[in-house]
Parts: C-alpha cells; structure tokens; sequence
C-alpha cells in the first residue's frame, strides 16, 4: 500500500508524543538506492539516537516482497534510478534539536535530481532549490529534503517558518567534516560493533515517556536519561520485532552502578507467559529476589510513583520484600497521577497478611480496604480485598503463594488461578533471558497502531509486537 508523505506527517505530527516512533515512518518513506562513508559526516555528531540499517543484509530471503513495497513507495521500477547507494547503510537519527532525520549515501547526484523531479510533477514534493551547493525540496509541507555530491537528508517533520532554520541547519550538516559528525562519538564507534543487519544505540530520552519505564530498571536514581544507554540487535520473528539489547553508560561511575543492579535480574524459565495479551500496552516479565528488587523499582520514578500512591494504604513494598521468583507486569498505562497495571508474582511467604487489620485502620480520609472474592461463585475460596479511593479501585489478593493485584478487575481475574501453566512458542523466548517486554504495537489505539505497523512493513514486513530483551 502507497502510504503519501502527507498521511505520514500528519500522523507524526498528531499521534506520535515523542520522536523516536517516527524514525520507523521515515525508512517506509525514502530507503537507500561518492565513496567511502563520507556521507555519514552529515549526521549531528550530538545526536540523542542511532539506527543502523544494512538493507542487501536485511532483505536476504525475503528481497521480492520487501524490494517490491519499497519500490512502490518510491515510485520507481528499479531502486538504483533514485540516485541513491543501495549497498550503503542507511542511518535514522534524532538530532540533539529533536528533530528526526534519515541520512542515505548518494550514488549520483544528477540521478537523484531527476527522482526528485519527478516526484515533484506527481506533486509528492516541491520544486528543487539550491543553497550553497546543496539542493532542496520540501515533502508534504512537512519534511526537509536535502542533498549533496555525498549525503541525503530527510529531516523533520516542521511547518512554517521553522523550515527556513531547519534548511540552514541541514546545510551545515551536509558540509561537515568528520570532528563534527557523528563518526567522531561513542555512539557512533559503539553502533558499528554491533553485528546485525538492523542496530541501534540510543539514549533512554530518545524513546517515548510512556515506554521508558522498563528500558531503565536498574539505572541509579542520580542518573540523566541522556546517560543511559541502549544498545541493541533487531530483527523480524514472524509479527514480532525483536530487540536484544543491553543498557549502560559512558559514564564509568553510573555504568558500573547500573552493571550491578542489572544482576539483580535472574535468568528466566518462561512462567507467566500466556499473560500477554494483545489489547495490553505493554508485558513485563522478571525472575527476582524482592528484597534485592524492592531498592531498584524504587529508583525507577515511574514505578516509585505509583508505589507511593499505593503504599499510602498497602504496604506494597512489604509485599513485594516477600517476592522470590518470576514477576509479570501487565501495564496499560503508568504515568504520575494515574496507573492502570497488574502484577502477578511468585510468593517466599506470605506474612505480609498479618497486617491487613492495621492497613484498613490507617487508610487515608475518604479512602477505604474492604473483602473481595475473586471467585464469585465460592466468595470464600479465593479471598481478597480491594481498595477503593475516589474512582480508583486496587485489587488485591493470593493464592497458593502466588500474589495478584492490580486496578483492571478483568487483567487480575486472569492471574487469580495462576499454576505455572505456560503459552509453548513465548515461553522459548522467554527462557534464559533476564529482563523481557512485550509491547503491543496496535495497542497504542487504531489508527496509531495501524499506522506504526504500516510504517513498519516495508522494512520489517507485518509486525505488530516489539519483543524487548536483556540476556
């Protein structure tokens, strides 16, 4: 399907909240068709994130398809017309602005113009305009297009007056020397020891706020999200798009915190694994000791604020010290203020229901903990309570040293009965690694996740899950 550089600037523009989905929409867009890697010079050497994208490499066994969409989007039979070097990488990036680009290595640069030529007369693009040397177009009103003898640029999106600054900006970059791109970083020198067709570095400030949470369990409390960094390998399993990956800092003194906190999290055996459910945002799984855990999670602002919340009335951290096994972490939604998440968790002990009494005495004005049976049928054989604050209600309950708990009846009904029973092709995944999570592209509402998968097809083919991993 012809997705139009407009439909893709407005969804940018009005869907994404952070930039760093919008890297995927620019390779459905322009994708690679001189010497050496000059070229590369042209990407901010500040730049807050990093992908890496060797396409011969990529599209092996599956080049009809993949070749085909990708000519489609280009409007071109043969991908060399472009002007582009197809055996070059390609490099999506978030500029230290914020502002997203592609770079693509030009294999001639009079080829180049033609495309853009005729891509202009189809009215995809504007007319060709030259500043100190470099050329430009405008796509859809909403991202830059610029050029040399060496490097392509795609950045943005912007509208308006800021299209002026941006061109100037791209002038520059296309003009740089290597001391000012990005060859001369770490982040540079680190992504090309990276073995894999598809890779990526980015700091944790580059990826959306609602998704970091996890990427950085481990990370010290003092630590800036420009700090923490991952690194990672991509690929395509079936409709899923898997990251192995690993976080660390070129920072010596938080790298060598966050590598100790890290072997908190133990190998996993593949429990929990049929809880994902694809109308959930995001399944977090972790094999941990609570006592060793409880100081991480509270390091962690997004999971420390919805502790705080809680812990107001349930002594959730006393729970989760009684924690020794595997965690799983549904999450719908997990910003300051409001929560939507379940838990299910492997129990020690439970002595932590000797104070139940006391957690009902001291619930907070307005608030109150009242029994719930989790098992309506027989109230009395799955016990439970439920807190209940304003409209926010939290469930909470255990059974055979197995605890559940959250503020979606129907996610903790689910894990009520838990006994270890597992779903065969996510538990392979699952097993060995230490750290897992499994976000639900189309979760993130219809038109957004559509168009996310659709972005994602020419490259990946149809994926609709990303399967984040730390070995």
């Amino acid at each position: 399907m012809d997705i139009s550089l407009m439909d893709m600037g407005k969804f940018c523009l009005r869907y994404v909240k952070h930039p760093f989905w919008m890297l995927a929409a620019l390779i459905a867009t322009l994708s690679s068709c001189s010497d050496g890697d000059n070229y590369v010079n042209a990407i901010p050497g500040g730049s807050m994130a990093l992908i890496s994208i060797d396409m011969p490499q990529q599209a092996k066994g599956k080049a009809d398809s993949r070749l085909l969409s990708l000519k489609n989007m280009l409007h071109v039979d043969d991908l060399s017309d472009c002007g582009l070097d197809v055996s070059a990488k390609f490099y999506l990036f978030e500029a230290p602005d914020g502002n997203l680009g592609l770079c693509a290595k030009v294999k001639d640069s009079g080829d180049l113009k033609h495309w853009l030529e005729k891509l202009s007369a189809k009215g995809i693009c504007t007319s060709l305009s030259e500043r100190r040397g470099c050329h430009f177009a405008v796509m859809k009103n909403s991202w830059l297009v610029g050029f040399s003898d060496e490097a392509l640029l795609v950045m943005g999106p912007v509208v308006g007056s800021a299209q002026a600054e941006l061109r100037q900006q791209m002038v520059r970059y296309l003009k740089a020397k290597e001391e000012t791109g990005i060859k001369s970083s770490p982040m540079f020198a680190c992504i090309d020891t990276i073995s894999s067709p598809v890779a990526m570095v980015a700091q944790t400030q580059a990826f959306p706020e609602k998704f970091v949470a996890p990427f950085i369990l481990g990370a010290p409390k003092e630590a800036d999200p420009s700090q923490i960094v991952i690194a990672a390998k991509i690929a395509v399993n079936g409709q899923c798009l898997d990251i192995d990956g690993h976080t660390f800092s070129f920072n010596k003194a938080i790298d060598a915190k966050l590598q100790k906190n890290n072997q908190v999290f133990r190998p996993l055996e593949g429990h929990y694994s049929d809880f994902v459910f694809s109308d959930k945002l995001m399944t977090l799984f972790l094999n941990v000791n609570g006592r060793e855990f409880l100081p991480i999670l509270q390091q962690n602002k997004a999971f420390q604020a919805f502790l705080v919340g809680i812990n107001s009335a349930v002594d959730m951290d006393n729970i989760l010290r009684c924690v020794d096994g595997h965690i799983v972490i549904q999450v719908n939604n997990l910003s300051e203020g409001h929560a939507d998440m379940c838990m299910g968790a492997e129990l020690a002990d439970i002595g932590f229901w000797k104070d139940i009494d006391y957690w009902k005495k001291s619930c907070p004005k307005g608030s109150t903990i009242t029994a719930y049976g989790f098992d309506q049928t027989k109230p009395s054989s799955v016990p439970g309570y439920v807190y209940t604050n304003g409209d926010m209600k939290f469930y909470f309950g255990s059974l055979n040293k197995n605890f559940f708990c959250g503020t979606d009846i129907d996610m903790v009904m689910s894990l009520r009965y838990y006994k270890g029973v597992v779903d065969q092709p996510l538990e392979k995944q699952l097993i060995g690694k230490r750290l897992v999570m499994v976000l639900n592209l189309l979760s993130l509402g219809d038109m957004e996740g559509t168009s996310i998968a659709s972005f994602l097809k020419p490259l990946f083919g149809d994926v609709n899950k990303v399967f984040y991993s730390i070995r």
